[in-house]
């Protein structure tokens, strides 16, 4: 028996907060991992900015990633997509399953989907500091681009 997805899973507050696309240039430096399977059955991971990850609804997941890279491949194939965050002393790990979008002519693979469980890991004898972080050569270019970026993926629609 096929069951339907859960589409009632919401991101965290301060998850959904940092992804809703606003505030770019105050964000630089937040990573998110994405981990998907590729056909070999080997994990593929992508380091992501807040630039190519958006949630309007706190309940759906946006992705604008490289449209040739093996990333791109796997997560078309599989549908799922595993997001790995540290934020607050909190790692997120956020499970969805996402389709690729057509846009025709775009430079980028959009994705849209839905989030379908979230696991906070935290732990009373050691605080989480930062996860993966980084800083741009060219913060204004890359900002801008990002803005670009988030305004295709709020046009996404599924």
């Amino acid at each position: 028996m096929n069951t339907p997805p859960c589409t009632d899973v919401r991101l965290p507050s301060p998850v959904a907060a940092l992804l809703d696309g606003t505030d770019l240039a105050g964000r630089v430096g937040h990573t998110i991992s994405l981990t998907t399977a590729g056909d070999d059955g080997w994990p593929r991971l992508a380091l992501l900015s807040v630039g190519e990850v958006l949630s309007v609804t706190g309940t759906d997941l946006r992705l604008a990633l490289y449209a040739g890279s093996g990333t791109t491949a796997a997560l078309a194939g599989s549908g799922r997509a595993l997001l790995n965050l540290v934020l607050d002393g909190t790692s997120y790990k956020i499970r969805a399953r996402v389709r690729r979008i057509d846009r025709g002519g775009e430079p980028l693979a959009f994705f849209h989907g839905h989030v379908e469980a979230v696991d906070e890991d935290r732990v009373g004898y050691a605080e989480l500091v930062s996860g993966i972080t980084y800083r741009l050569a060219d913060p204004a270019a890359v900002v801008e681009r990002w803005s670009w970026q988030v305004q295709k993926l709020r046009e996404v629609a599924g």
